[in-house]
């Protein structure tokens, strides 16, 4: 739910977001605010078997031009998906990855290489090239980079115009407490997201809603002073450019 008012929050106004639960998370469907929530029963096979039905989708309902990964968990700047659409235009690219992201957890926030196939999260593509299966049909962990060095190889990528990175991976989700200690449980890496989701199911559901959640706002502005208003409920743009500053956001 706070990944929503992470969306809400972007300077881009031409934006569907489009999430699919299958973690039996929420109580129903949501269709409000440019976000579409599609929840069924049961669960996906593998997290690749996922990503491809919500692709092929979200083309069916939206007819998108780029695709934008969009993380539960982690923190997207309200300039993310505007960065990444003038990107598209000024360099047409089949496909934008940045170079640097930030990477926090509860004690800190730096600056990272992505090696040109870390941090999926970063990642945008152009639906035009989404031919099916475009996620590596597998059951390991590792799919994420399986398909970001396919896209390397063969389609023209570029980073993202704008010299702050927008995307921050957040180690941990407060939001959904047993999902952030996944990684701990020495999952078995043939059938993880099937183990993973007996985990999740222990949650209680909750009632989808755009907002934030006060353990996002605490660990925000303590790494970063004052970045979200909470008064308000937005960001603080001009204090998240500081805090971003000299960490080395430029």
């Amino acid at each position: 739910m706070m990944s929503a008012w992470f969306f809400l929050q972007q300077t881009e106004s031409n934006k569907i977001l489009y999430i699919l639960d299958d973690g039996n998370s929420f109580t129903g469907n949501y269709e409000q605010d440019n976000i579409y929530l599609e929840c069924v029963a049961e669960r996906f096979p593998t997290l690749p078997n996922k990503y491809n039905y919500m692709i092929t989708r979200a083309k069916e309902l939206f007819n998108p031009d780029i695709f934008i990964v969009w993380e539960n968990d982690d923190w997207f700047f309200p300039w993310h998906i505007d960065s990444y659409l003038k990107t598209y235009v000024a360099y047409n690219a089949d496909f934008v990855h940045a170079d640097f992201v930030f990477s926090a957890d509860y004690h800190g926030i730096s600056k990272q290489y992505t090696r040109r196939t870390h941090y999926h999260g970063s990642l945008s593509y152009r639906a035009s090239i989404t031919s099916m299966p475009f996620y590596p049909e597998t059951y390991k962990m590792a799919f994420d980079l399986m398909l970001i060095d396919r896209l390397n190889k063969n389609y023209r990528r570029c980073v993202p115009i704008s010299k702050t990175p927008s995307y921050c991976w957040f180690h941990a989700n407060p939001e959904l407490p047993s999902g952030s200690l996944l990684p701990d449980r020495n999952l078995p890496n043939d059938n993880w997201y099937l183990t993973a989701s007996r985990v999740r199911q222990e949650a209680e559901k909750h009632t989808f809603k755009p907002q934030l959640y006060q353990n996002y706002v605490t660990i925000i502005n303590k790494l970063l002073p004052g970045s979200i208003d909470v008064e308000r409920g937005v960001w603080n743009i001009a204090a998240l450019a500081v805090g971003l500053d000299k960490i080395g956001g430029k």
